[in-house]
């Protein structure tokens, strides 16, 4: 395109700009009232329109704060609360494309419409008296109004207000409303503010007098037990309460640890109600109850009752035994479960207990009860451990030291529950029998330092696991001699036969494989196996490693899968190990410091063990092997949570 040519437009262009605002003329601003008169009467309706010429933008401002924009037509109302008339000016202000401006004006009257009367005020309770809190105050107003049907009342505004505090207040709208009455207590305005289609207002005002809050009335607080001697212990908390000024649903909170323990639990009740709380460690507990009502507001009306719980010191659940041919079945298992029960309010006393364990869709259930077994001895003094069941699951074996002698030698009973114990050895604290085992074949795998195997006599201190290392633990201390031997003893006659022995050295802690071929037992720190079809027969070290490994327990369906306990780092853990593959696992917890004591269940797939919490020794359950003997992963485990039938 030509250079030149370009400039040419561009000048015509600049030409045309600057000539075009010269040869156009400015807007003249003008509009009319569409219906003039000398006065209007409120609420006044007038319509303008603008005449005005070359307008790009315009604007109405009516005098009265209102403004309109870009409405060449327009319709305003004015109405005003005043009894004298008022005049306002109406502006139109024109804009032009090029900026230029214009305005006119006119001048309207308007008569101020007569404002309502109020006539009378009615209410239900009379507001003469103090009124009682949540009482509910029914008003409504009688209103009169002049000028005619087009002036009309269209607003009724009520306000309840405490008198020195306008952050309290009710509103309400209606010609008869109801208010209910709130605390605080003290001096209240009641106003109305009556409004007509005019603008014109009547206020019409009163006062009241709010009574005081009453608090509510806690009529009984009951705690169930307030006294418990096992732990976790479950406690029930139950109370009625009323209000005599609010008839609903009351608010409540509920305290369970008293100032400075956990966060309070709140809830709404109606009458009475009742909650459950389980505590897990000893202590004495101040249990703080308030209730209220939320309508009067928890400050104003709260009332507070106490009471004091109190849980006993530790007790400890410890060498669980899972009984042998229990129900099978994923949808719904129960178990047998014997242990030894130390409550250290009576620390010389072990206890033999049975609980019920409960599977349900292959998880375990934690709510564990149970009941005392069988008691050897007196409950002052009794030291009754190491429970192990028959292969029907009917009996037990135990060691207990209720043989007349010093708890430094033990005796082995068979008990039941509803038979009188029988009394398997007689040594009498001339040796000591200790540690059984009953095998599925009927035999009883027991240690004794009776010493007969050996032309020396030995009275070397023991080195064994239960009395050294377990101290620690809440098992007694027994000062046992050693070493010890392994005997199999068939307790229908009698007839005692010596498996291991080792002379010097302990072999401890006998346990026999589902085949009652081979034994497996702890010396000198390691797992070893010999056969049960002779004396010192096919000995060999299953598991030996830099750590003390002691209690062997062979799964009773997996027979290649054996658990066993294993010091470590200053602490107790269960080891599961495959004599085969040498898989291994271990049973940890988050929350617990030991794990102690394997037991395996009768289809082999799940392990019960003690472990060692701040609060005492607690049983949990693994599950272990899947259905077909495959390790599973071994993380997860169910503490049970014991509930003393007793």
């Amino acid at each position: 395109m030509n250079e030149g040519f370009i400039v040419l437009v561009l000048i015509g262009v600049l030409v045309a700009f600057l000539v075009a605002p010269v040869l156009t003329p400015p807007p003249i601003a003008h509009f009319e009232i569409l219906n003039p008169q000398e006065s209007y009467v409120a609420p006044a309706i007038i319509s303008v329109v603008s005449k005005t010429e070359n307008v790009a933008r315009l604007e109405w401002d009516f005098g009265d704060g209102t403004k309109v924009l870009n409405e060449k037509a327009t319709t305003h109302t004015y109405c005003f609360d005043s009894d004298e008339a008022r005049v306002f000016t109406i502006k139109l202000t024109v804009w032009d494309r090029f900026g230029r401006t214009s305005q006119a004006s006119k001048d309207v009257t308007i008569t101020p419409a007569p404002a309502p009367t109020v006539r009378a005020i009615q209410t239900n309770p009379p507001i003469a008296g103090v009124l009682e809190p949540l009482t509910v105050l029914r008003c409504s107003a009688e209103v009169e109004q002049w000028g005619g049907p087009d002036i009309v009342v269209n607003s009724y505004e009520w306000i309840l207000m405490k008198r020195g505090s306008p952050n309290i207040v009710q509103k309400q709208t209606g010609k008869s409303v109801e208010f209910k009455v709130r605390p605080p207590s003290g001096d209240y305005d009641l106003i109305l503010t009556v409004t007509n289609n005019a603008c014109r207002k009547a206020v019409w005002h009163s006062q009241l007098r709010v009574g005081e809050v009453k608090r509510a009335n806690i009529g009984s607080f009951i705690a169930s037990p307030e006294q418990s001697d096992y732990y976790p212990a479950k406690v029930s908390i139950s109370w009625t309460a009323t209000h005599p000024q609010d008839s609903g649903p009351l608010r409540y909170s509920l305290d369970w640890d008293g100032e400075g323990g956990e966060s309070p639990i709140y809830g709404t009740f109606s009458g009475s109600f009742s909650s459950e709380y389980t505590y897990t460690a000893p202590g004495t507990y101040n249990v703080i109850l308030r209730v209220w009502s939320p309508e009067l507001g928890m400050d104003e009306s709260v009332a507070e009752a106490r009471k004091t719980i109190t849980i006993k010191p530790s007790t400890h659940f410890l060498m669980p035994a899972w009984a042998p041919a229990q129900p099978s079945g994923t949808t719904a298992t129960t178990a047998r479960i014997a242990f030894v029960f130390r409550d250290e309010q009576r620390p010389t006393y072990f206890e033999i207990c049975v609980g019920t364990l409960k599977i349900v869709n292959d998880r375990v259930v934690p709510e564990f009860e149970y009941e005392p077994y069988f008691t050897l001895g007196t409950e002052g003094r009794a030291t009754n451990l190491c429970p192990s069941w028959d292969a029907e699951g009917k009996r037990l074996v135990i060691m207990s030291d209720q043989n007349g002698q010093p708890s430094t030698t033990t005796d082995l009973y068979i008990i039941s529950q509803k038979e009188v114990s029988t009394q398997l050895t007689y040594f009498n604290g001339s040796a000591t029998a200790a540690f059984p085992f009953w095998t599925s074949k009927g035999d009883i795998l027991f240690c004794s330092n009776e010493n007969k195997l050996s032309s020396e006599l030995y009275s070397i201190p023991a080195t064994d696991f239960y009395i050294q290392e377990l101290q620690r633990s809440p098992i007694p201390e027994i000062t046992l001699k050693g070493p010890f031997d392994i005997y199999k003893l068939n307790p229908a006659t009698g007839t005692k036969t010596a498996v291991v022995s080792f002379v010097a050295y302990n072999a401890s802690w006998p346990a026999a494989d589902p085949t009652n071929k081979w034994l497996a037992f702890e010396l000198k720190g390691d797992i070893y196996v010999a056969s049960l079809e002779g004396f010192n027969k096919d000995i060999g070290v299953i598991k030996s490693s830099p750590w003390r490994e002691t209690y062997p327990r062979w799964n009773p369906k997996f027979n290649e899968w054996l658990a066993f306990m294993q010091y470590r780092d200053g602490r107790w853990q269960v080891v599961i190990y495959n004599i085969r593959t040498k898989e291994e696992a271990r049973l940890e917890t988050i929350v617990a410091t030991d794990v102690a004591f394997p037991s395996w269940s009768a289809d082999g797939r799940y392990l019960i063990c003690q472990i060692k919490k701040r609060e005492g020794w607690r049983l949990a359950v693994w599950t272990v092997l899947d259905s077909t003997g495959k390790l599973k992963e071994v993380r997860d485990y169910v503490e049970l949570i014991p509930v003393s039938k007793k």
